[in-house]
């Protein structure tokens, strides 16, 4: 396992037509965290989104809001985005998918694959009708931008499901969230990323992401020191950080109350019971993380493998 934070330009351009340079990765397999926030606005995390690459393939796991701008900051083309997954249809993981669409196809994209739970077909269809008036607009003089739209291939699913795309082999399950959320293993050439999206403990997780180089979790409330803004909810007391760990239970539409995060002890349960070699945590609540005393959690709870506290335009490979 090694880690590598994407060079960025760090400063604003006055030459706008001047792209960054393009990253590079060193290997064939990785994966790349774009954004690690969660739903509050967190300076210096973006929403939630994970980018998982094979050469010249990206598979974006959700689009949280900004994401555009990230992938630009860390030098990979949003028009390269061919293959767009949703874990769920909550706003800050999908956010930031109706610019992502349009941008897409205007930076060159010809095709798209679109995967996600039910509603994401008509998440779509209803953006291109929205942007019915957009999309015209941007294909102006060029007609190859509207036949790229139905070119797109969108696919629901409901639960367990296996299908190979770009040499890739890609698994699917349905975990315990209050939305109908995924998860999503891939795999290439004897290496395994997985990406769950926002869960509770679920042995359907613990099954997915068996044996897997590389576990992408939703980090739940882990041990913090001072939150990032003291006026934040985090701050004032609803969600003591410091003083427990705070009760998610909730009712959704018409659903069973359910845990729809996980607790730092379940994280490391899940990590270890699928034998994973590196739990890569996101999906940050907003404070600045105890990592000396969260880590204690892992090796308190049996695992020893490795563990990352994930930042924004990090890779990982395994």
């Amino acid at each position: 396992m090694k880690t590598i934070s994407l060079p960025t330009t760090g400063t604003l351009t006055t030459v706008p037509h001047k792209a960054p340079c393009l990253y590079q990765s060193e290997a064939d397999f990785s994966v790349i965290l774009v954004g690690t926030g969660c739903p509050m606005t967190v300076l210096g995390r973006n929403y939630p989104c994970t980018l998982v690459r094979y050469k010249s393939h990206y598979f974006m796991v959700d689009v949280g809001d900004g994401t555009a701008m990230r992938l630009a900051e860390g030098g990979i083309p949003v028009g390269d985005i061919e293959s767009i997954f949703f874990t769920h249809h909550h706003a800050d993981h999908n956010g930031g998918f109706p610019y992502m669409l349009i941008n897409g196809w205007m930076n060159g994209r010809k095709k798209l694959n679109l995967v996600g739970p039910p509603k994401t077909k008509g998440y779509y269809d209803f953006l291109l009708k929205l942007y019915e008036d957009d999309i015209d607009y941007r294909s102006m003089g060029r007609p190859e931008f509207r036949a790229y739209i139905h070119q797109s291939s969108v696919r629901e699913i409901e639960d367990k499901e296996t299908f190979v795309l770009n040499d890739v082999t890609i698994s699917t399950a349905k975990l315990t969230h209050s939305a109908h959320n995924l998860g999503y293993r891939f795999e290439v050439n004897g290496e395994t990323i997985v990406v769950s999206g926002d869960t509770s403990y679920d042995l359907a997780l613990v099954e997915l992401a068996r044996d897997a180089d590389i576990l992408v979790m939703d980090s739940g409330p882990f041990p913090g020191k001072e939150p990032i803004c003291a006026s934040t909810p985090y701050a004032q007391g609803s969600t003591p950080i410091h003083k427990g760990v705070p009760n998610f239970q909730r009712m959704g539409m018409g659903k069973p109350r359910v845990m729809p995060h996980a607790l730092p002890k379940d994280v490391a349960r899940i990590a270890k019971e699928a034998n994973v070699k590196t739990i890569v945590l996101t999906h940050m609540i907003p404070n600045i993380i105890d990592e000396e005393a969260s880590l204690s959690i892992f090796r308190q709870n049996g695992y020893e493998g490795n563990v990352v506290f994930g930042r924004d335009l990090l890779e990982i490979i395994p």
